[in-house]
């Protein structure tokens, strides 16, 4: 497997970090507003439920392969080896999907059901669905984190679960677990901050290190 190098100094370093993070906002941010969009033409009628399912199927997928290029890039600290960007990439956004086929099949089903439409009686309205929409979006914070860690997995580097800087009893206690358990091999961790899989979702505050001070994403801020 190759391994992963990085030359550039801290600072550039830095700056190509920052880029990374915003990168990763601005693509939660997209896709939340193009899977409402579908969302709103699958609630009116205006495509079938079937095309709406496969529209944002293939919006997740496409913008979870884009957050595990961002992550292995950070893992990196820039650009790394095609080969590498080729196996995690379809790896970590083929998982991430997959992990999501369930709640996308049921926000299909409320969205033709009316959930969200305020005129019908128990209609929770445009911005219930438009928070839900969202989730999906700030799931791809984990699929970062994922392909990050395959990352420091291919350079053979220690990784430890860094609890956010908040009070202790705002952590959940599954991050407080994982940090508990100190430096690890990356093939040691069975879930990552932001991956849903931690009793916070994908409201994780928490991030993960390497031993060389390589740090993954962290996009909820104290």
């Amino acid at each position: 497997m190759p391994i992963l190098t990085a030359t550039k100094s801290r600072s550039q370093t830095d700056e190509e970090r920052r880029k990374r993070e915003l990168a990763l906002l601005l693509l939660i941010a997209l896709l939340a507003r193009d899977l409402d969009r579908t969302a709103a033409q699958t609630a009116n009628g205006t495509i079938t439920a079937a095309a709406g399912y496969e529209a944002v199927y293939q919006a997740l997928y496409q913008a979870h392969s884009k957050a595990a290029i961002l992550g292995v890039q950070q893992a990196a600290g820039g650009a790394a080896p095609v080969t590498l960007l080729q196996q995690f990439n379809f790896r970590v956004a083929a998982q991430a999907t997959e992990s999501q086929r369930t709640f996308l099949r049921g926000f299909i089903t409320d969205l033709e059901a009316g959930r969200y439409d305020a005129k019908r009686s128990g209609g929770e309205g445009v911005q219930a669905r438009k928070r839900r929409c969202a989730l999906y979006g700030q799931r791809l914070n984990g699929t970062a984190n994922q392909a990050w860690l395959y990352g420091m997995l291919a350079k053979g580097e220690l990784v430890l679960w860094r609890l956010g800087k908040v009070d202790r009893d705002r952590h959940c206690r599954d991050c407080i677990m994982e940090a508990e358990q100190g430096w690890r091999r990356a093939d040691q961790f069975t879930r990552v901050p932001g991956d849903g899989r931690t009793k916070c979702i994908v409201n994780c505050a928490c991030s993960l290190v390497s031993e060389s001070g390589n740090e993954a994403f962290r996009l909820v801020r104290e």
